[in-house]
């Protein structure tokens, strides 16, 4: 495994070991998307993978608690300028402060801009516009997410407003990569696709969140709208204490309800690519089968 960044670096330029770094850190940040990945086309697999990986690095800066606030927005606007241009190199990283997890992922920051740098031009600048407006969106989001212990998000609005930035992003630089596989489908598919792709990444990040919300009360974090707490008159920490089960209930329900609405969509979106994009259609049929079995065990 990779030291730290600068080991990284003067390897950036082999590609064999950049496509094998890349291979072998995917599984180590999401295993369930290195499995999930293999249903996809070649012409796709790798793309979609480096582009994963990229915004796991975006991810892992918004979402690190050991670093200062003011400093990951620096290193996100960092991030920002060397996805938009590569002969502009991020600075280092502090690599003592994330998780063992993501470490060598963070180590490998060259490799992966490099890679990404290096995908078919066609399907990078298909890309490339969805990872800066994530980024963008994410430092945008940082000031509200210091409230340790607090509900990060006043209103469900601002909570789908996050998840369309972590996820829904996602969706719609997924939408360009499936339609330019094939003659380009109509307008109207097209248009619908693009609709409904925010839809299905919110469906599965409003799941995520549902999941984990006593793993995150567990770290002081509070992905709940301060709204829904108040709206019953209930505390964060006196979710599902005895006596407490109603308002509990009631706080989750709508989101939960949103999350069922959004993946209603999401099967719409599915059926809306084309026939032929078989594998496509595999790949994103699997996290949503397993996002609706997650809603049911929740309920």
């Amino acid at each position: 495994p990779l030291a730290n960044g600068e080991a990284a670096f003067h390897v950036a330029g082999d590609g064999t070991a950049r496509r094998h770094f890349c291979a072998r850190v995917l599984p180590q940040v999401s295993r369930t998307f290195s499995l999930v990945i293999r249903l996809l086309p070649p012409s796709l697999s790798h793309t979609v993978g480096v582009s994963y990986l990229v915004c796991r690095i975006a991810d892992t800066l918004e979402d690190q608690p050991g670093i200062p606030r003011e400093e990951r927005l620096r290193l996100l606007a960092g991030l920002r300028e060397a996805v938009q241009d590569f002969d502009k190199p991020m600075q280092a990283l502090p690599l003592e402060a994330f998780d063992e997890g993501v470490r060598e992922l963070m180590a490998g920051v060259e490799l992966v801009l490099r890679e990404f740098e290096e995908l078919p031009p066609a399907q990078r600048d298909a890309i490339r516009p969805w990872i800066l407006e994530m980024v963008d969106g994410m430092a945008s989001c940082l000031p509200a997410i210091e409230r340790t212990g607090q509900p990060l998000f006043d209103t469900v609005v601002e909570l789908r407003q996050y998840c369309y930035y972590v996820a829904g992003t996602v969706g719609q630089f997924l939408t360009e990569l499936f339609c330019g596989q094939h003659p380009q489908p109509g307008r109207v598919i097209r248009a619908r696709l693009a609709h409904l792709a925010p839809q299905f990444a919110q469906a599965l990040q409003l799941t995520n969140i549902l999941r984990d919300v006593s793993a995150d009360a567990a770290q002081n974090r509070n992905h709940i709208p301060r709204e829904l707490w108040e709206r019953e008159g209930l505390a964060p920490e006196d979710l599902f204490s005895p006596g407490r089960e109603r308002e509990s209930w009631a706080v989750l329900e709508p989101l939960l309800a949103e999350a069922h609405e959004n993946a209603r969509a999401a099967a719409e979106y599915v059926a809306s690519l084309p026939r032929r994009s078989l594998r496509a259609r595999l790949f994103c049929l699997t996290p949503l089968l397993h996002a609706c079995k997650t809603l049911s065990h929740i309920e």
